[in-house]
């Protein structure tokens, strides 16, 4: 919420706003504000093309460790 307050802060929310025309301008910079704190951020299990993160390695690709023995 603390990333959305700014933006919620520069509107004057009544019962009445979502018929208004700002509604469409609001829904707009939230998106925007997420993504972008996402984007800087991060996320688990999101990859952001602006921070260059490299893609997961694939289940089959992951090291496999030997099993372990049972204990006696």
């Amino acid at each position: 919420m603390r990333i959305c307050a700014p933006i919620f802060r520069a509107y004057d929310l009544k019962d009445d706003f979502s018929e208004r025309p700002e509604f469409r301008q609001l829904k707009e910079e939230l998106r925007t504000g997420i993504r972008t704190w996402i984007d800087e951020n991060g996320v688990p299990g999101y990859r952001s093309p602006a921070r260059k993160e490299k893609p997961p390695v694939p289940y089959s690709e992951q090291p496999r460790y030997p099993k372990r023995n049972k204990r006696k």
